[in-house]
């Protein structure tokens, strides 16, 4: 026998081992052969809940970590943008065309999108938006571009768009078909393992995270770095709506390795969450780009698409003529642009 505490004053209640062990019981199988009248209401209840997140784990196409080989002599240019926020009236379409024709005009350019691609329902919470139907048409037709061409690398989930998931039943994963595989989807981040010729980059990725300063726009980065991703080459996220860049030689095991950080900026020209939130506001209508060699194990890193274009053509041209013209040099020219 044993007893039971039963209520604030210490009263207490034998309970019987037989009771006692029956609830440590494994619950009874059901299986389809079940007669449904004869399962009790909340028995039927749980039955049919745990069919549904069966039938949503088949369904569902999202990783934690992904690898993607491309095989190539050439180098190769990652654009990364979070908080497109299709569907705000206040969004730099100049920009946003000026980028994707940048985009779309290599064969040897991708896109890593980190999140908040839609407004979703928060109408008129800061600003102007366009209802969700609207924006999800967009953001197809948009993506689609990209998709055919295979110049997506691959996707994660933001915070508004969670939200669109949760209030609708449709995540960015349905609306944009992800489930076929063509662009790897994360949906809560992680690493994208992306193999360049004969070389291995991994790139840390994340929406947002509970690392995070209003003072130190990296400070969310650093502390993703020693607590989660030790391994990474690039550690990046979104979410602060600023665009700013950081290269840290890091010493470990006695060997210095370069680590690069980025905040991904937005796409709002206004923008009243980051005027309120205190975030930097300079630079962030646009992306960073990251140019990737296929036979040495180097990246550099760029603020805004043309930069990254110009930066990928300098070291091509480099690796073809065999000229040691040093990247720093070229990272510290395109900078002063």
């Amino acid at each position: 026998m044993s007893e039971l505490i039963i209520n604030d004053r210490g009263d207490t209640k034998f309970v019987p081992t037989s009771v006692r062990d029956r609830f440590r019981e494994e619950p009874p199988e059901f299986t389809p052969t079940t007669p449904r009248d004869t399962l009790k209401p909340w028995e039927a209840h749980l039955e049919e809940q745990s069919r549904r997140a069966e039938f949503r784990a088949e369904l569902d196409p999202s990783d934690d970590e992904v690898f993607i080989h491309t095989p190539t002599d050439r180098v190769q240019l990652l654009y990364m943008q979070g908080d497109l926020h299709f569907g705000h009236d206040g969004l730099d379409w100049d920009r946003i065309n000026q980028n994707t024709h940048l985009l779309l005009g290599g064969s040897d350019r991708r896109a890593l999108f980190l999140g908040d691609m839609v407004d979703n329902l928060f109408f008129n919470k800061d600003e102007d938006s366009a209802n969700v139907t609207e924006q999800i048409t967009a953001l197809n037709s948009w993506l689609n571009d990209m998709r055919d061409q295979e110049a997506i690398l691959a996707m994660i989930s933001g915070n508004h768009d969670q939200f669109l998931r949760k209030t609708s039943g449709m995540g960015i994963e349905l609306a944009m078909d992800l489930a076929d595989g063509k662009v790897p989807y994360l949906r809560n981040g992680g690493f994208v393992n992306w193999k360049v010729g004969d070389q291995i980059y991994k790139i840390y990725v994340k929406h947002k995270t509970r690392y995070n300063s209003d003072l130190n726009p990296h400070h969310t980065n650093h502390r993703l770095y020693w607590m989660e991703a030790q391994n990474a080459d690039i550690v990046a996220t979104g979410h602060q709506h600023s665009l700013t860049v950081e290269h840290w030689a890091i010493k470990q095991h006695d060997e210095a390795r370069d680590v690069y950080f980025a905040k991904t900026g937005c796409m709002k020209e206004a923008d009243s969450y980051r005027d309120a939130n205190g975030f930097i506001p300079r630079w962030q209508n646009d992306g960073v780009c990251y140019c990737f060699s296929p036979v040495k194990h180097e990246v550099w890193q760029v603020v805004g698409m043309e930069k990254g274009c110009r930066l990928q053509q300098m070291l091509q041209w480099e690796q073809e003529n065999n000229e040691e013209i040093p990247a720093k040099q070229f990272v510290e020219e395109l900078s002063r642009l």
